[in-house]
């Protein structure tokens, strides 16, 4: 069994109205250093997501009074939850479903029976950021999430810079940019981004 310093610090949102199904997969992953957070239904999993921020939210796609693309789409149009993965799970196996899920913004499709909860751990660590490696000077490599629709990465590198503004490089005192890089390890819509230095374009 793995330990609790495996994911440490991580939170995951499992937004599921069968109980059986969360019991498994709440065990399963706190089992592996995971803290969890339960909803029964979308309402409930979408406040959840806005109060808490979890790293990823794991949603059950037929849901009553919301469903999981329901849920999907109100977190993408929301700004403090539009950066968070979301897994959708479905009892379906057509392409049409996976494509439209997909085209919503979710981060992965998996069809209920298809995968395993190991696998089922390796999707969820390939959406998380990769771990520190604490070497000092090192330049700490992130991973954010742009909506699917309607992102200018231009126009959301310019709002990132109100955050970034009074970060400022040693060497030259040049004021930080947030540098955003496609890599095609990360699942679609992903990308890696740190900060560097906009005079001298050094990592900061």
């Amino acid at each position: 069994m793995s330990s609790a310093s495996e994911s440490p610090g991580h939170r995951i949102l499992l937004v599921q109205h069968d109980q059986t199904f969360r019991t498994m997969y709440s065990g399963f992953l706190q089992s592996h250093g995971f803290e969890i957070l339960e909803a029964t239904d979308g309402k409930e999993g979408f406040s959840l997501a806005r109060d808490e921020r979890p790293d990823i939210v794991i949603a059950d796609q037929m849901m009553p009074g919301m469903t999981g693309i329901e849920l999907l789409t109100a977190m993408r149009q929301d700004a403090s939850t539009a950066a968070i993965p979301v897994i959708i799970f479905s009892l379906a196996h057509n392409a049409k479903q996976r494509a439209e899920v997909h085209a919503c913004g979710a981060s992965d499709y998996v069809s209920k029976g298809m995968v395993t909860p190991k696998q089922m751990l390796a999707k969820i660590r390939a959406l998380l950021p990769p771990p520190s490696t604490g070497a000092t000077g090192a330049a700490a490599v992130f991973r954010i999430r742009l909506p699917a629709t309607g992102t200018d990465v231009s126009a959301f590198r310019k709002a990132a810079a109100g955050s970034t503004k009074n970060i400022r490089c040693k060497t030259c005192r040049g004021t930080a940019v947030l540098e955003l890089t496609r890599n095609d390890q990360f699942p679609s819509g992903v990308f890696a981004a740190r900060l560097v230095c906009g005079k001298c374009w050094k990592p900061l």
